[in-house]
């Protein structure tokens, strides 16, 4: 619980410090240090929606393990319009370590006009070597 409430702490005070630029609705999935955080904003650049995801806890590294820098990073990303000409637009970004996978999906959905109606984030872990 205290590891829990240490990762939102500092997550939140990762969010103060950091601008993403968007001209339009959009989504950001960013990595700071051992935190992975997916945030949807609107035109104007307002924070709509915020999700943080802890490597260090999700991959369970520790000082005898690994260290962040170890990890492997690869994204994949695509969209799809809808018929009502709205447009899904789907990221996954993998996390690889020599003993852990973590997949982060994030799922945006934009209407007509391009704003954002919601995002979605899954995590998804797998130990290599069980």
């Amino acid at each position: 619980m205290k590891r829990f409430i240490f990762v939102l702490l500092l997550s939140s005070g990762l969010l103060t410090n950091q601008t993403f630029a968007c001209s339009s609705d959009c989504v950001a999935v960013k990595q700071v240090d051992d935190v992975v955080i997916v945030r949807g904003f609107d035109a104007t650049g307002n924070i709509m929606y915020s999700h943080p995801v802890s490597l260090a806890e999700t991959l369970n590294l520790t000082a005898s393990n690994l260290s962040i820098s170890n990890i492997s990073v690869s994204t994949s990303s695509g969209a799809t319009n809808l018929s009502d000409g709205g447009r899904v637009e789907t990221s996954a970004n993998v996390y690889t370590t020599v003993a852990d996978i973590l997949i982060v999906v994030t799922t945006a959905i934009f209407d007509v006009n391009g704003k954002l109606l919601l995002v979605d984030t899954n995590t998804k872990t797998h130990q290599n070597f069980e």
